[in-house]
C-alpha cells in the first residue's frame, strides 16, 4: 500500500497491457502459499547458521528480496522505471522484515549462556 500512490496509475491507466490490481481472493492464498514455503526454506538456514545473528538477518533479507522480485524487476525492462523502483523498495522491505520475524522468532540469543554445570561449594559440603 505504501508504493500504491506511484503505481496505481500504471496499473489502471494500461500502460503495460494485461497488467491489473489482483484481488484479495487472490493476494491472499498467494501471500499464504509463498510465506509457507519461505518458512519451509528457511528454517534449515536459521537452524543450521554458525554466525551472527546480524549476518543472518542480512542473508536471509537479501535472499528474500532477490527470490521475491530483485531478479524479475530487473529484468522486466518493459516496465515502467517508477514501478520497478517502487516495487524494487516494497519487496526489500517486506523480506528484511520477514527475514528480522525469522531470526527473532527462531534463531535463538545472540548471547547464549553457559548451562551451570557445578554444585555450590555450600550443597558439596551438605552431602558428605
Amino acid at each position: 500500500m505504501m508504493v500504491s500512490p506511484f503505481v496505481v496509475r500504471y496499473y489502471t491507466s494500461g500502460i503495460v497491457p494485461g497488467f491489473h490490481i489482483p484481488s484479495f481472493g487472490v493476494i491472499i492464498p498467494m501471500q499464504l502459499l509463498r510465506s509457507a514455503l519461505f518458512l519451509a526454506v528457511s528454517l534449515p538456514v536459521v537452524a543450521l547458521w554458525k554466525g551472527s545473528r546480524l549476518g543472518l538477518w542480512v542473508g536471509l533479507g537479501l535472499a528474500h528480496a532477490v527470490s521475491v522480485g530483485w531478479f524479475g524487476l530487473i529484468a522486466g525492462t518493459f516496465l515502467p522505471m517508477v514501478m520497478r523502483v517502487g516495487h524494487g523498495l516494497e519487496i526489500t522491505g517486506d523480506s528484511f522484515a520477514y527475514a528480522g520475524l525469522l531470526v527473532l522468532l527462531f534463531s535463538g540469543t545472540s548471547t547464549a549462556r553457559e548451562p551451570v554445570t557445578t554444585i555450590p561449594k555450600q550443597v558439596a559440603l551438605q552431602a558428605h
